[in-house]
């Protein structure tokens, strides 16, 4: 059983189209597949796929890495930097 399957995420059409998704990427020969996110600010995050693999994270799910969403990806300066002391 599936990680989908086993907590009920997704209903018989979500079901039908990741399966479709699956079959028209083989189908029209595509050769990468890109799952991606948001960030904290809004800028797409992600991971590529090869084909092969897509079918087990449409079942699954696909491991990203926690770091892009537990440290500020920003470019301000909030006063974290060392500073020598007096």
């Amino acid at each position: 059983m599936s990680f989908i399957e086993e907590h009920g995420l997704w209903n018989s059409e979500q079901q039908r189209a990741a399966r479709e998704i699956v079959q028209r990427v083989e189908r029209e020969g595509i050769e990468l597949v890109r799952l991606s996110f948001p960030d904290l600010h809004g800028q797409l995050r992600g991971k590529a796929l090869v084909p092969g693999a897509l079918a087990s994270a449409m079942r699954d799910g696909c491991a990203i890495t926690s770091t892009l969403l537990l440290k500020d990806t920003g470019s301000e300066d909030y006063g974290y930097a060392l500073r020598a002391l007096p």
